[in-house]
Formats: C-alpha cells, sequence, structure tokens
C-alpha cells in the first residue's frame, strides 16, 4: 500500500478484494483496507476462493466497509463507474482475481483475451 501512495498519486483509492478463504487474516485485510476510500469484495471462480459476505463479515469485525459484487467483473465495473481521473483502481487479494480483472479489462475494450487464464 505504501508503494501505491508513493508511486501512484491519486485522490483516492479503491479496493477491489478477493481472496482464498484460507488467506484471509486480519493483517491482509488491515494492510489492504486502512488505506482505501473505497472497498468491494468480489470473488474469483477459484474453487477456494471466500464469498463475498464472508469477506464483509471479517472485515466488519476489523471496522472495514467493503460493499458486495458477485464477481470479479462485477466488482471491476463498479470500481470503474465510480473512479474519477485521479483515482486508482487496485483489484487485489489473490492471483486469481488478478488474472480475471485482466481478462475483464479487455474484454470490456472488445479486446481479445491473452490465453493466460490460470484458471
Amino acid at each position: 500500500m505504501e508503494a501505491l501512495r508513493t508511486h501512484f498519486p491519486m485522490a483516492r483509492l479503491i479496493i477491489v478484494l478477493g481472496a482464498s478463504s484460507d488467506h484471509v487474516t486480519p493483517e491482509l485485510l488491515t494492510a489492504l483496507l486502512s488505506g482505501a476510500d473505497r472497498g468491494i469484495a468480489c470473488q474469483s471462480r477459484h474453487p477456494r476462493a471466500a464469498e463475498p459476505a464472508w469477506l464483509r463479515s471479517k472485515a466488519e469485525g476489523l471496522g472495514f466497509e467493503l460493499e458486495l459484487a458477485e464477481s470479479v467483473p462485477e466488482a471491476l465495473g463498479m470500481a470503474l463507474a465510480d473512479a474519477g481521473p485521479r483515482d486508482l483502481v487496485c483489484c487485489t487479494g489473490s492471483v486469481f482475481v488478478a488474472a480475471e480483472t485482466r481478462a475483464a479489462w479487455f474484454a470490456s475494450h472488445g479486446l481479445p483475451v491473452p490465453q493466460t487464464d490460470p484458471l
């Protein structure tokens, strides 16, 4: 998060978060959400992916708010619809979320999705 703030000046930080259920820790949630202006929980297609409502519950227990999205593409769309030109959208939590974000980005721009999707 420090590197994002240092190297990507921004007005607001919007975090799209999805993770494997066995990787979610209070430390991870605190590190990712403490500097966020908005957080959106999502679930990748990976079988070990945590459900968004479960992520929200864990985050709320630490004092953070997370909105819910059914999928990574939906969460990305929500974040981009809200983001201004000086805002940063960071899709994080697992490599599966990153891969699905990449595929959704290509598809939303009418580009062929590279065949490196690990799912």
